[in-house]
């Protein structure tokens, strides 16, 4: 059934039930866009604005934990070259955020909230590539083995600073 079609038998549906306009029921049709896009894109805008330490290192996980979701679509999809580069952009940003939390200056123990934001972000974000890694051969699953080891140490950097 072409798009055209599925369009008029929805707005057709909506018209019977005379619950919404055709309008609202012609948007519901509509391919959804990419939203994480916009996301990365005001994450790297608030990155050039701000100097706060914790404030980059939450915009640095944020992009982090964007572009994991692009890993998980490239690894579904079978892409592998795409995955790749995706596992370097995560990795880029999840040691950009810890060096900006370690070389702040702020004591982790008055100044805790950049500290335990990365920390419980790597937390779900190791979690999520172990999942994608399981998913994947074990020939293709290696970049993203290295990306759970890099952010499984960085973790425990942020463990020690926190309770150590």
């Amino acid at each position: 059934m072409t798009l055209k079609k599925a369009t008029i038998i929805v707005g057709l549906i909506c018209l019977v039930l005379n619950e919404w306009t055709l309008a609202s029921c012609l948007a519901q049709t509509k391919p959804k866009e990419d939203k994480r896009l916009k996301q990365l894109d005001d994450e790297t805008r608030k990155l050039t604005r701000t100097t706060n330490p914790e404030n980059r290192a939450k915009s640095l996980m944020k992009i982090a934990e964007i572009t994991l979701s692009y890993i998980n679509e490239a690894a579904t999809a079978n892409d592998f070259a795409k995955m790749r580069s995706y596992v370097e952009q995560y990795r880029k940003a999840v040691t950009d955020a810890r060096d900006t939390m370690m070389q702040s200056g702020l004591d982790p123990h008055k100044k805790s909230g950049g500290y335990k934001a990365v920390e419980i972000a790597l937390r779900k974000q190791i979690r999520a590539l172990q999942d994608i890694a399981r998913g994947l051969t074990v020939d293709d699953r290696q970049p993203v083995e290295d990306a759970v080891d890099l952010a499984s140490k960085i973790r425990d950097e942020f463990v020690r600073a926190l309770f150590g």
